[in-house]
């Protein structure tokens, strides 16, 4: 994500990464036991520069708005009750 990579993966079902992700037009995740899904999704991004680039792209959004430093001060700030 940080070298605007876009995101292949694997979680085991119920994830809650899942459920952040998804959406981010930034991922190709699923869950276990998928793996033709997985090699099919990962032989496409290495035939189609441009889907590569814009997934990359919005995958290093995403590592920005969800898992940046400020990200994590701000979801701690807004759990603390003052």
């Amino acid at each position: 994500m940080l070298h605007f990579k876009p995101i292949i993966g694997s979680v085991n079902p119920g994830n809650d990464l899942l459920a952040i992700i998804q959406g981010a037009d930034a991922e190709f995740v699923y869950t276990n036991d998928n793996d033709d899904l997985l090699a099919n999704v990962a032989i496409s991004l290495t035939r189609d520069y441009k889907l590569h680039q814009d997934m990359g792209e919005d995958s290093r959004a995403l590592l920005l708005k969800e898992f940046s430093m400020v990200s994590a001060a701000t979801n701690i700030l807004n759990s603390v009750k003052w």
